[in-house]
């Protein structure tokens, strides 16, 4: 109950969790891969077909998703001792399949939609802009991710689109100046001792465990590389490593079986709740303010 408070009182899942849009949905694969590749570490690996059908759904929904997707599919099959060189050949199949038929079906929704010509390939779609200094946007990803549970800051800036579109205003996310070491990041601290923690006691609980925190680590990892270089707003793609992160915390627990995991388990649980709680907080101070600021703004700007 305390990971479902933290995954859902987390501010980007606050915000774009409530958008009828892709994000939340991509979460789900993302969690599905993860509870295949728990089954192939307790020896019930699932059939290839149902991981392509996943990495199908994953890629359909967003593709960047298809990579981490791919990466579970490797680990399950390195869990049940396929050699390296073969889990790999397999994990790169399913990610070409994945991109091939969410591609193809893409295509014939897009027909179905009475989308002509050239359009029907790519209409009006793209990766955004090109970021500049992606070595900077590298190195400040570990701290945008734990922005991305508790933002202290925001900006509402007015929406350059908002001729074609019915809002018009943006609230971005300010994480560029973003550090540990200020006061008031409490929040950012004690989700950083969760981290830790998880690390620590999954590291102890022997070798499958540690499969599945690096598997998740990767799959932060790769957001991280990706959208340092590629995407317009790093605000926008955090549903995409939040839930690998809250798997990862859940790996943290431990097993049931020795009486220090149980002391171990009620130690942690208690930090879980207390973070849980404050980060329900914060999310509701947010949009209070949020709210707050839109309506000052609309009426500054309604007429006399």
């Amino acid at each position: 109950m305390a990971l479902a408070l933290i995954l859902a009182g987390s501010f980007s899942l606050v915000l774009f969790g409530s958008v009828p849009d892709h994000l939340a949905l991509g979460g789900v694969t993302i969690a599905l891969a993860a509870a295949a590749y728990v089954n192939a570490l307790a020896g019930r690996p699932c059939a290839a077909w149902l991981w392509h059908l996943l990495g199908w759904l994953a890629a359909s929904i967003t593709v960047t998703n298809a990579m981490p997707v791919a990466m579970f599919y490797g680990a399950s099959l390195i869990a049940v001792r396929e050699p390296w060189s073969r889990a790999v050949g397999k994990a790169s199949l399913l990610l070409l399949l994945a991109l091939a038929t969410a591609f193809g079906s893409a295509l014939l929704l897009n027909a179905g939609y009475g989308i002509h010509g050239m359009d029907v390939f790519m209409p009006r779609a793209g990766v955004g802009p090109l970021k500049e200094f992606p070595l900077q946007n590298l190195m400040d990803f570990p701290w945008r991710v734990l922005q991305s549970f508790a933002p202290s800051e925001y900006r509402i800036i007015p929406n350059g689109m908002s001729s074609n579109e019915p809002h018009q205003y943006i609230i971005q996310f300010s994480m560029e100046n973003f550090s540990i070491g200020q006061g008031g990041q409490a929040l950012a601290w004690v989700l950083l001792l969760l981290i830790a923690m998880a690390i620590f006691q999954t590291w102890r609980n022997g070798s499958k465990p540690r499969q599945f925190m690096v598997t998740m680590c990767l799959a932060v990892a790769f957001h991280g590389v990706l959208h340092a270089r590629f995407g317009s707003d790093i605000f926008l793609y955090s549903a995409h490593w939040l839930f690998p992160t809250v798997l990862l915390l859940a790996d943290g627990w431990g097993g049931e079986d020795v009486e220090a995991d149980k002391r171990w388990q009620r130690l942690y649980t208690v930090v879980l709740w207390i973070f849980a709680l404050l980060l329900a907080i914060n999310s509701a101070h947010l949009v209070r303010s949020m709210v707050s600021d839109l309506d000052i703004n609309r009426l500054m700007l309604a007429p006399a």
